[in-house]
This record gives structure tokens, sequence and C-alpha cells, in this order.
């Protein structure tokens, strides 16, 4: 927490090197707290470090928010699926491409992300549209979308519900939600997974769950007893 977020990143500079830092990542734990006189404290830290050049990494997605589908999958086609218009031209300049009988420079600075034979396809689908001023677009439909790609900052996995079957009575309990993303995000079946802190046990228990191997250590025995059950 913020407390000793900072000592431990020396902590981890000693053990994996200051290169080593891939990511800082904001937890939300709980959506408010009364923080008499000072700002309400609602989040923790999750510090990523790798040790070598070797890392697993897989980059995970979550829904789209509902809010984000309303501002921007506004448009739906015949058969009742919504779409949104994205730019066909990525940067960087290359050569114009024929979009059916017109030969179309890509904007400025730009080339366009699609081969020829690609374009070719997109028209006869109909995944390609031409705008008001004549320029090609990608019709990407919100249904062939993975979803949001997860960032920095992790405001959709609330705490353990007071009132939740995985409530153990731990004071520092993380909830599943949390070590299965932070598992997937850095582990694949098979590989084994070590928290030498391990308090109430989740990380062995998501570990187990994703078919992972562990080992879960702690100094404190109502943390072995707890991680035991």
């Amino acid at each position: 927490d913020w407390r000793v977020n900072s000592h431990i990143r020396l902590a981890l500079d000693e053990v994996f090197g200051r290169d080593h830092q891939l990511n800082q990542i904001v937890w939300k734990r709980i959506f408010s707290h009364s923080g008499g006189n000072k700002f309400g404290i609602v989040d923790d830290t999750l510090l990523c470090w790798n040790k070598s050049e070797r890392f697993i990494f897989n980059k995970l997605t979550k829904p789209h928010a509902e809010s984000y589908v309303k501002s921007h999958y506004g448009s739906v086609d015949e058969h009742g699926r919504q779409f949104r218009l994205v730019t066909l031209s990525g940067k960087g300049p290359g050569p114009p491409r024929m979009f059916g009988d017109r030969l179309i420079p890509p904007p400025s600075g730009r080339h366009w992300a699609w081969s020829q034979d690609r374009i070719d396809e997109g028209l006869r689908t109909g995944k390609i549209v031409f705008a008001s001023t004549g320029q090609p677009n990608i019709k990407q439909y919100l249904d062939d979308t993975e979803g949001t790609v997860i960032q920095t900052i992790w405001d959709d996995l609330p705490g353990v519900n007071p009132i939740s079957e995985e409530l153990l009575g731990y004071p520092t309990q993380k909830p599943e939600t949390l070590l299965n993303r932070v598992l997937s995000a850095s582990s694949n079946v098979g590989d084994l997974v070590a928290d030498f802190f391990c308090g109430s046990g989740t990380t062995a228990a998501v570990a187990e769950k994703l078919e992972r191997k562990w080992i879960a250590t702690d100094l404190g025995k109502f943390a072995i007893h707890t991680t035991r059950k």
C-alpha cells in the first residue's frame, strides 16, 4: 500500500535491477473511503519487474464498458450488428491503392494499412466504406473486437465483498479476480508461481484453478492455517 510501496520498489531494484521494471499498476480496491483530514485512500499498488529479457507477458482484455459501446459503436447495420468506422491508414508514408476503379493516395505522411488483396476483399464484403470526403474507412464490428486492452489502472476489480463466499476473515485478503489477472498475464499453464507472503492463500488457490504449480509460504500461523484450509 501507499505506506511501503516506495521501500518495496528499492528492494526490487536490488533484487531484479532498476532496468527491469515493467509497470506500476494502480488497483482501485474500494470505491470510496472517509479520509478525515486527507483524501480518501482507495488504491493499492502492484509493482511489476522482470528478471531477464526472457519473460512471459500475455496481453489481457476486458469487456468494453457500456458507456464506451454507446459512444463508439452507435451505428447498426442491416443485420443488427453494432459497428464504428476507423481509419484505414497508419503512420508512415506509402503508395496509393486501387479502391474499385479509383486510385486513391493515403493522407499525407501515412500509408494504407491493408494490402491490395485485402482491400479488394474488404470492398467485396462491405468491410470498407467511404466517408463523405471520399476517404475509405474500415467498418469495425463490436462483436469482432476482443474488448478493451487492460492498462495500468485497474478500477474494475473491487475488493472482497463482506458477504462474498470468498470471505475468509483474513485482514489483507485479496479477491480472486485480482490474482487471476496477475497470474493470467504473467504465467502459462504448467508454470510455477511463488508467493512468499501468502496471507490468506488466494494466490495458491487461483494458481491451482489456472493449472499452475505453486509454492506458498508465510511466517504467520494464522496465514498458514487459513491457506491450508
